[in-house]
């Protein structure tokens, strides 16, 4: 055959590589596809793989569109917390946000959970992580907002148990018949085989209401732990706002509660992985810069006129970015 001949057939019509690479025009491979036997066992077993393999493609897309959603909802939480200058709006604004994770707990984290029914959540992992670590932040941010407190994982599974059970609340139409105590169903059980019938229909949907009550998204700790590093940057940005609220006070609380959640990181000995790294250096920065604001208030605070304070820190905050990233 001729040298710059780019493809040839085998023996059963197979498309081999020439030396010169490819394997054939488009066509070539077509017709190849077109003289295989679709009823053979090998062809029948690849069909079924190729299902699989969409069924599995569409369902990772379909959590991608979840995460992506929640992240939206999830910031726009934040930025609604952002929006408390005192006790004046305080409770309107908790209220309206703690509306809002429910929306999402109700509208989009169930429907996740639902993906991941008898699904192995490590090969959906990445599909949802950042949805996820942003809605810990958002949850985060919200309870310091309420109390004052770090939110615990504990308290976050609570939530994240009751997924289906809130959706069933939440959904019209839906029926929401009292399950019959088991005393009564036993006496149904003695008067004959027309009640035993009904008896075990009952059985059977009062199981599936068990099985979808107990629905649950599982939290990684790592999501946990990198939802919280990313909490810690809407600290700074909080301590800083309050300046222009004209709270000289709150400074002082955030960078102690940030102080503990950094030392709270250093005991974390195994920080492996390039994303927990990067997050826990933006915490130190995040620290860097509270503590900054707080020398900024307690040292030169009486030298400088309360409305020029926030423009001070502002620009020492920008001095001190460009000499982070100079030394970088």
């Amino acid at each position: 055959m001729a040298g710059d001949e780019k493809t040839k057939r085998g023996d059963y019509g197979a498309v081999k590589r020439s030396k010169k690479g490819g394997y054939g025009s488009t066509k070539q491979r077509k017709e190849g596809r077109e003289h295989a036997d679709m009823n053979s066992p090998v062809m029948q077993a690849f069909s079924i793989y190729q299902k699989e393999l969409d069924s599995k493609h569409d369902k990772y897309e379909r959590i991608v569109k979840l995460s992506r959603d929640i992240t939206i909802e999830s910031k726009r939480i934040i930025f609604l917390l952002h929006r408390i200058t005192g006790d004046s709006n305080k409770s309107e604004v908790i209220l309206e946000a703690s509306d809002k994770l429910v929306n999402i707990q109700v509208n989009l984290l169930s429907r996740i959970a639902e993906e991941l029914v008898s699904e192995d959540i490590c090969c959906y992992r990445n599909a949802f992580t950042a949805g996820l670590q942003e809605y810990v932040e958002a949850v985060a941010f919200f309870v310091y907002m309420q109390r004052g407190e770090l939110v615990t994982k504990q308290e976050l599974m609570k939530e994240f148990m009751k997924l289906r059970k809130l959706k069933d609340k939440n959904l019209p139409g839906e029926d929401k018949t009292v399950p019959l105590p088991k005393e009564v169903k036993s006496s149904e059980n003695l008067e004959g085989s027309s009640s035993t019938q009904e008896t075990a229909v009952i059985d059977v949907s009062e199981e599936t209401k068990e099985e979808e009550s107990s629905l649950a998204l599982d939290v990684p700790p790592t999501e946990f732990i990198l939802g919280l590093a990313d909490f810690t940057g809407e600290l700074m940005r909080l301590c800083v706002n309050s300046i222009g609220n004209g709270d000289f006070e709150l400074p002082f609380e955030v960078v102690d509660f940030l102080r503990q959640i950094f030392d709270g990181f250093q005991l974390i000995g195994n920080q492996s992985g390039r994303e927990l790294n990067r997050k826990v250096r933006v915490l130190r920065q995040s620290l860097r810069k509270v503590e900054n604001v707080c020398y900024t208030l307690q040292v030169r605070g009486s030298e400088i006129p309360q409305h020029m304070l926030l423009d001070m820190i502002r620009s020492t905050q920008r001095e001190g970015e460009e000499g982070i990233v100079n030394t970088e």
